[in-house]
């Protein structure tokens, strides 16, 4: 698949469903890891200086696997403005994301205003081969869920509203 002349994306869609190729890939078995296991109001935090966008200005873990991104980067090609930017906290969400995803300990006030959303949160890296980022991340959030070559995902908050 291609949109205006452009390159193909690495995407199927089947049965309903959009599936990243390869299928057998670490971001597809991400993607299933992520609709399998996680409730559908998980919230996923990843680093807004390192997104996974196959194409255009918005990260693609959304659309993938139908769970709320924290914040994304902010659109560098002169488009349309990025995922959160509508969001008053935008510029707290990106600081406390860019933390959280180099293992750096989240303030109380951090933490705090996490629990307040009441679902749960995961951190994800995309540098899942960097030996000493993983250190880092598993010394403040515990070991990875998942892990597969370039993707971990690490527990955040897990509280669910009633």
């Amino acid at each position: 698949m291609a949109w205006a002349s452009r390159p193909p994306v690495p995407l199927l869609a089947k049965g309903g469903l959009l599936t990243r190729i390869p299928e057998d890939g670490d971001v597809e078995k991400f993607y299933e890891w992520v609709r399998r296991e996680t409730p559908r109001q998980s919230i996923f935090v990843t680093n807004p200086e390192a997104a996974l966008k196959m194409s255009g200005d918005v990260s693609e873990l959304p659309a993938f696997t139908g769970r709320t991104q924290f914040t994304d980067a902010p659109n560098l090609t002169g488009g349309h403005a990025d995922l959160a930017s509508p969001y008053a906290d935008s510029a707290l969400r990106r600081q406390l994301a860019l933390a959280a995803s180099r293992g750096e300990a989240l303030s109380p006030a951090q933490r705090q205003y996490l629990v307040h959303f009441g679902r749960p949160i995961y951190l994800v890296t995309y540098h899942g081969g960097r030996k000493d980022l993983i250190e880092g991340l598993e010394s403040v959030y515990g070991p990875a869920m998942f892990h597969q070559g370039m993707v971990a995902v690490f527990p955040m908050v897990q509280v669910i509203a009633p």
